[in-house]
């Protein structure tokens, strides 16, 4: 190669110092388009070397640059794996020495620096089952599914929750067809059923949500009351709503939420009587409690005929006197009932048992029952503490 460069030198040297010495730098002319350009020979062939020695320095600096680049790449995705293990390996560890926590935190930290994230996601998810964390494994599953099943569904979910109101229902049931038993996609839209409102469509989804017990409580129960408020609020009338009622399966009429509900549709429809029973058969069977009544998620109104319920409570305070939220919703219901010596009498005691802000609010509203607006105010001065 060297000596291929040294002849060429050569040659293009005689090139040059032949017409030089001959003092015949020979004539070249040039005509373009009307324009003409007059030079010499030796002129012309140094124009031309200098040419070639910029196309060969600007070939020879981007070389340059993309071997530095290609270097920095290799160099940082060398790094980003380095890191990605020596996470995975400490979050290992750590599930060996009972740091769950810490091990759910390296493995979610190492998903920046690996390019398959499978087994960081399955240690994540591990880790957060060990502590208990139910709804961080569960989130942490569905992004395991989501890989597995399809890898342009995260996309088609992101353009359903952009998309317009109706679009964005319709989009949500095409994905919920096409993968029905995807946490994933079922969480998702619920959340899209319940922003827009959409009713009949979260209602349908229900079972599978109530099945899956992918989402926390407080979730579910708003959920269910959108969905089973839409699905009783179509009856005119209890024959209607009992209709109804039957029509649905023994699993989910066992569901306190939902039996509530059904109630206050039946309250709805004056159809007072028969909501006692169905509130005393729920709690003699076990489906609900008086916690479950008391802090229900929909407002419910105690009449005279919620008398067969009082009764019931009563009998179950003799086996469960320190039930706190039995003898709160003894309060409650007497106060609507006007028995203000029962109220007093059964909030009092639960006040006793376990004082907190909601019990006096619960005693200053049995003492405003009564017309005792002084021991109402000193109530409610102590729950505003």
């Amino acid at each position: 190669m060297t000596k291929a460069v040294i002849v060429l030198l050569i040659i293009i040297g005689g090139f040059i110092a032949g017409p030089l010495l001959s003092g015949q730098t020979g004539y070249v002319m040039i005509a373009i388009a009307g324009y003409t350009i007059e030079t010499s020979l030796v002129v012309l062939i140094l124009a031309l070397l200098l040419l070639l020695l910029l196309v060969w320095l600007l070939d020879w600096a981007f070389k340059k640059v993309r071997g530095s680049a290609q270097r920095g790449l290799r160099w940082s995705a060398k790094r980003k794996a380095q890191k990605a293990q020596q996470l995975l390996q400490q979050s290992t560890e750590d599930l060996t020495t009972g740091a769950y926590e810490a091990a759910q935190q390296h493995a979610e930290d190492s998903l920046r620096y690996v390019q398959d994230p499978l087994m960081a996601l399955s240690i994540a998810a591990h880790a957060a089952k060990l502590q208990g964390d139910v709804v961080s494994e569960q989130k942490l599953l569905e992004r395991i599914q989501t890989y597995q099943d399809d890898a342009s569904l995260a996309f088609e979910l992101a353009q359903a929750r952009r998309a317009a109101p109706e679009r964005s229902v319709k989009q949500m049931q095409a994905l919920l067809q096409r993968f029905p038993q995807h946490l994933g996609v079922q969480r998702q839209a619920a959340e899209v059923f319940f922003e827009h409102r959409a009713g009949n469509a979260l209602y349908a989804l229900m079972p599978a949500l109530e099945r899956s017990q992918a989402l926390t409580a407080e979730h579910l129960n708003g959920y269910q009351v959108m969905a089973y408020q839409g699905y009783f609020g179509k009856a005119t009338d209890a024959i209607e709503a009992h209709q109804l009622w039957r029509s649905l399966d023994a699993s989910t009429r066992k569901l306190g939420n939902v039996r509530v509900i059904y109630v206050q549709h039946l309250q709805r429809l004056q159809a007072d009587d028969i909501a006692a029973r169905v509130l005393v058969k729920g709690l003699r069977k076990g489906y609900l409690t008086p916690a479950h009544i008391l802090h229900a998620p929909v407002k419910l109104k105690w009449h005279h005929q919620y008398e067969p319920l009082a009764d019931f409570i009563q009998d179950y305070l003799k086996q469960a006197p320190q039930d706190v939220d039995a003898l709160a919703l003894l309060a409650t219901i007497a106060i609507d009932q006007g028995d203000h010596e029962l109220a007093l009498r059964a909030v009092k005691a639960a006040v006793q048992v376990k004082p907190n802000n909601f019990l006096y609010r619960l005693l200053g509203d049995a003492h405003l029952a009564a017309g005792q607006s002084e021991p109402a105010l000193a109530a409610y001065r102590q729950a505003a503490k």
